[in-house]
């Protein structure tokens, strides 16, 4: 009989080698996405119609300059590559339409990336999930008052 015992790996969630880029994309089309340096984020709202009116060939687009704290950038980056990881798993399941999230962790030669689609409302998840919407609607939020 051949076999092995293999041993359960672990994986470690923080990164030896530092990220470039943070890229989270939700169902609404807004686009998040943060640089590993000092250099501002930004958030870009897509407005290309929706499943009852038909997409334009062009369409217009918001861009929000976002400042995160290193702290802040340490956390997204953390729950991202938690959530890329160690997916969530649900019972729930909604249309094609409705709950999407795209993750995408760019480290210059690689990237990681994860999508969860038809999960209703991916904020809802998990601890996890809940948090990283907490901290871009309230960085968001900040965006939109500064850029008044």
């Amino acid at each position: 009989m051949f076999g092995c015992k293999s041993k359960p790996t672990t994986i470690d969630l923080k990164d030896s080698v530092p990220w470039q880029r943070l890229t989270i994309v939700d169902e609404k089309d807004v686009g998040y996405f943060i640089q590993n340096n000092t250099d501002p984020g930004y958030v870009i709202v897509y407005h290309r119609g929706s499943f009852f009116a038909p997409q334009k060939k062009t369409f217009k687009q918001d861009t929000l300059r976002v400042n995160f704290t290193n702290a802040e950038n340490d956390t997204l980056a953390y729950i991202m590559k938690d959530l890329i990881v160690h997916p969530v798993k649900t019972e729930k399941f909604c249309t094609d339409f409705v709950g999407s999230l795209n993750l995408k962790i760019n480290y210059g030669q690689y990237e990681l990336s994860g999508r969860y689609s038809s999960v209703c409302d991916w904020s809802q998840l998990s601890d996890k999930t809940r948090q990283l919407k907490a901290i871009l609607n309230r960085k968001f939020a900040e965006a939109k008052k500064n850029n008044k």
